[in-house]
């Protein structure tokens, strides 16, 4: 247990439950009002008539394919999902955003595959997501449609001051994190609310980031991480998360103008080695090419999530998409393992009272699709403070970089 003499500040849980039960009820009222705009009947339905969604007007709004499969998704035929559907690399770091920055959330790199055949592979933790799909579909009408992904990671946390040695107590503790995760992304229509759920197996405490860090700075002549030996279960303890959300498709104007918007949400949480609850708000604005549920940036747990594809299937082929993307996210995460640490013993693992459960995070990027749908993206976050004590109760800023092949 950590003490520090640094003003401790409690925000208040039910203002947490007040944002994200808000936000949910804002979900429910756009969903109807997206209905109402369309035409859709809004009084409750039978339970299969209402899972099975009006046909007829979604293909009236071109937004399904032959086949009654939404445009867009990469599909066969039959409606399953393809054994490959493309591959992305993800790098975050401090240095991306521009600032004279090292230190809170210092660096992330991501190598992610998408399609059917992650379920199969030897690592794989998709057989997790079994049961809750079959939980969200038989409950909520999830969806008929199912897109995977695999995404395997690791994370790097360091303190402000990277040459002390020793365990800095008004600061936060080195911590890192390999992980893999498997997503799968259910769909029951182009404009239905989409589930998308996780699960991530992984270790905290490894060699892999000191390493990492250690020759980085060493090739680019930066100062030495001298206390990855404090680090946050060091030697290696094994650790896991689950994430439902559920996404909504509030406003859009697409192909009502030369330049188009969407505006979504996202509510959800998850249970792990991170802990939270959440309600998200993005907006993407520019030539869009590419299904809005494929855009997930408010689904970011400091790495984006796992993206599935929207394939060579683009809504309008032959027109490249190119946009602006910004958006804020509001939690409450009343443990975060990278810095609380587990049941391993950690000297430097900060007491409960350190931690700041309730935060919000804020983005802004811009999208672009070079060539035979190759998309590269860069996003600036900012998310409010971690901590209380006295070194890291700043703001942390990272960039995000990613290209989808």
């Amino acid at each position: 247990m950590r003490h520090t003499s640094a003003i401790r500040r409690r925000p208040h849980s039910v203002s947490i439950l007040v944002v994200v039960a808000l936000a949910g009820f804002l979900q429910s009222q756009a969903s109807l009002a997206v209905a109402a705009h369309h035409g859709q009947a809004t009084s409750i339905a039978p339970r299969d008539r209402q899972c099975d969604g009006d046909a007829d007007r979604r293909a009236l709004l071109g937004e399904l394919q032959p086949g009654l499969h939404p445009r867009g998704l990469n599909l066969n035929p039959d409606g399953s999902e393809p054994q490959t559907t493309g591959w992305g690399l993800n790098i975050d770091n401090d240095a991306l955003t521009g600032l004279n920055l090292d230190e809170d959330y210092t660096f992330g790199l991501a190598v992610e595959w998408r399609g059917a055949r992650v379920a199969d592979w030897l690592v794989s933790v998709d057989p997790v997501l079994q049961p809750i799909q079959r939980a969200l579909s038989s409950a909520a009408c999830a969806g008929r449609y199912v897109l995977r992904a695999q995404q395997f990671g690791v994370l790097a946390f360091t303190p402000r001051d990277i040459e002390q040695p020793g365990v800095q107590l008004s600061d936060r503790p080195y911590a890192s994190l390999v992980y893999v995760t498997n997503t799968r992304q259910i769909v029951r229509s182009a404009v239905d609310p989409v589930w998308q759920i996780s699960a991530s197996v992984g270790l905290l405490g490894t060699s892999l980031a000191a390493d990492l860090q250690r020759e980085f700075h060493a090739a680019l002549g930066f100062d030495e991480p001298r206390g990855w030996g404090n680090q946050i279960s060091a030697g290696g303890e094994p650790t896991a998360r689950v994430e439902v959300v559920r996404q909504t498709l509030l406003a859009s104007n697409f192909q009502a103008s030369s330049r188009e918007f969407e505006l979504t949400s996202a509510v959800g949480g998850s249970i792990g080695y991170l802990t939270e609850a959440s309600a998200a708000v993005s907006m993407r604005w520019g030539v869009l090419n590419s299904p809005w549920m494929s855009v997930t940036p408010g689904l970011a747990a400091y790495a984006p999530a796992p993206a599935v594809d929207d394939g060579p299937q683009a809504l309008r082929p032959g027109r490249r998409e190119r946009y602006l993307v910004a958006g804020a996210k509001f939690r409450v995460r009343p443990y975060n393992a990278m810095l609380q640490g587990q049941f391993r013993k950690s000297a430097s693992a900060l007491d409960g009272g350190d931690i700041e459960p309730l935060q919000a995070e804020f983005w802004v990027g811009l999208s672009f699709e070079t060539f035979d749908h190759r998309q590269v993206s860069w996003t600036l976050r900012a998310q409010s403070p971690e901590t209380s004590l006295r070194l890291a109760d700043s703001w942390l800023y990272w960039g995000s970089l990613n290209f989808s092949f």
